[in-house]
């Protein structure tokens, strides 16, 4: 195999780079072939170490790992590093349950394994000096868990090849309230002006209004910003709407913010109205007047470019018109008011009248319909499947509990999937 040009050996290194392997619910992991690839001479090892060390997963507060990867993986191969995903508080992605305390909060034990698995990883950021996709846990204080600002990685990034990010993932250290600092992301999404795509997760209310402005500031900033989720995060609000946004934002995700009512999203997405075409609306307030009074009346949105819309929460049908000024090409819904006893039809035809405004004769309205709902009776599903088919749309009926097929037989005419993946595409 040494006699082989150079050439073809980039080849197959690529070839076996692209047949990775994954873990059945976590993280890509390295092909052992390329492994097996990189042991057989310098040459290919030269060749495969930019495959091999391209993602690397630290998962859990397991320090004799994050040691090893401080003291010898990062100085050795940090050059090939492009992506981290750093969740030191999870084992196999869920946080123990001998770990949990009644608060819903980690336990003392485990934030100080924590704060010394961040520190060892602060000690490697000197190393990924061409670091582009870091997704990393985050906690409360500033910096987050009392940590000096040299043991706090986050801060480190940002200060040192923070312009050389192009997406940042943070999600949340506990599974209590949201607590992240939001004057302290202020300061880390400030020094990394490059980001396109963020994800941040359970960030409490400011202090005052100046520590709530100067974080959506940050976020206004960002001029190639094109994905941005806010989740379980309090400090969103109406608010966010305002101001200068210089921003091509392409996909919005609002996911279970249990303080924005749908005309507050309304608010929201204003600034976004020449390029959004991706919007999520899950768990909103509308769910819980006991946490905010709900809308008043259906808003009305006016993204003319939105093609795709997921409404996978309780959000009422009366209300579709609220998107009728958008294209939408698919969709996912659940509904308080979808039939579960319907002997005579009327209530279907209402129910699917609340979509026909989105069917175009030309075939060039919406092509993907979702719903999440179990408790439909067979005459219904079959009533909305056939309406479906006819229109040529595809149909999903996402399960909710967990079983992909359960109570809906295939002659229902529907596709079941817990989590659906729209095959339509978006226009760059």
């Amino acid at each position: 195999m040494d006699r082989l040009p150079t050439e073809l050996k980039a080849h197959i290194v690529q070839w076996v780079s692209r047949a990775q392997e994954f873990d059945e619910d976590g993280p890509r992991v390295v092909s052992t072939s390329l492994l097996h690839f990189a042991e057989c001479s310098k040459e290919f090892a030269a060749l495969a170490h930019p495959f091999i060390f391209e993602r690397v997963p630290l998962l859990g507060p397991k320090l004799a790992r994050l040691e090893f990867f401080a003291e010898t993986i990062a100085p050795k191969y940090g050059k090939h590093i492009r992506d981290v995903i750093g969740l030191f508080h999870q084992a196999d992605g869920e946080v123990p349950e001998d770990e949990v305390e009644e608060e819903l909060e980690v336990s003392e034990g485990t934030k100080e394994k924590i704060r010394s698995s961040l520190g060892l990883f602060a000690s490697a950021v000197s190393h990924l000096t061409r670091l582009q996709h870091l997704h990393l846990d985050v906690a409360s204080g500033n910096p987050p868990l009392g940590l000096p600002v040299d043991k706090d990685p986050l801060s480190l990034v940002a200060s040192t090849i923070g312009r050389q990010l192009q997406s940042l993932h943070l999600s949340r250290m506990s599974i209590g309230d949201p607590n992240v600092d939001p004057r302290y992301l202020a300061g880390i999404i400030s020094q990394c002006p490059n980001l396109e795509l963020v994800e941040l997760t359970a960030i409490k209310e400011g202090d005052s209004a100046a520590d709530e402005d100067a974080f959506f500031d940050s976020l206004r900033s960002l001029k190639k910003l094109e994905s941005l989720l806010l989740m379980y995060c309090d400090v969103v609000s109406s608010r966010m709407g305002s101001g200068e946004w210089l921003s091509p934002l392409r996909h919005l995700d609002l996911r279970c913010n249990n303080r924005l009512r749908y005309s507050d999203v309304e608010r929201v997405t204003r600034p976004f109205k020449d390029s959004l075409t991706r919007l999520k609306i899950v768990h909103v307030a509308d769910m819980d007047d006991d946490i905010i009074p709900p809308s008043p009346s259906p808003p009305s949105f006016d993204l003319p470019h939105l093609r795709l819309l997921d409404l996978d929460t309780n959000f009422p049908l009366t209300w579709m018109s609220c998107f009728q000024s958008s294209p939408l090409k698919a969709l996912v819904i659940a509904s308080l008011d979808s039939p579960s006893v319907d002997p005579l039809g009327e209530e279907v035809d209402s129910f699917i009248g609340a979509f026909k405004p989105f069917v175009k004769e030309d075939g060039g309205g919406l092509a993907e319909l979702a719903f999440v709902d179990e408790d439909w009776a067979p005459n219904v599903k079959i009533a909305v499947a056939e309406w479906g088919e006819k229109q040529g749309i595809k149909m999903f009926l996402k399960n909710g509990s967990g079983s992909d097929d359960e109570g809906f037989p295939d002659e229902d005419g529907w596709e079941t999937d817990e989590e659906v993946e729209f095959g339509v595409e978006e226009p760059r």
